[in-house]
């Protein structure tokens, strides 16, 4: 069991995190994901797809909502300490503590191939 609390949608986010077994996540590709996406319908009327649509789960909806500006749950996560955002170059990154980061990936089965 962890030794630390984290609300859900949080929590969730971090396990996401620590499954990339990386020490820097893009921020775009959050971004990206819960964008609504332009597309034709069969009719030949554009549309868009909506990330719910697109399954992304609500708890990384609830954190990358806002396009390129930090969601009001993304700075409350920044200024806990619990996730970093760097940035190197043009690019900008996502950085789970290492206090979250060991926790979690002791918790979680590698995937490596």
């Amino acid at each position: 069991m962890p030794n630390f609390i984290l609300p859900s949608q949080l929590r969730e986010l971090c396990q996401l995190l620590a499954l990339f077994r990386r020490e820097h996540v893009p921020l775009t590709l959050f971004t990206r994901a819960c964008a609504d996406l332009p597309t034709w319908n069969p009719s030949g009327e554009r549309g868009c797809r909506l990330p719910e649509d697109a399954l992304v789960p609500e708890y990384v909806r609830a954190f990358f909502d806002s396009g390129d500006h930090l969601s009001k749950n993304l700075r409350v996560a920044i200024d806990r300490g619990v996730i970093s955002l760097e940035r190197y170059g043009f690019m900008r990154f996502l950085k789970l503590s290492r206090k979250y980061r060991e926790e979690l990936q002791v918790q979680t089965p590698a995937f490596d191939n």
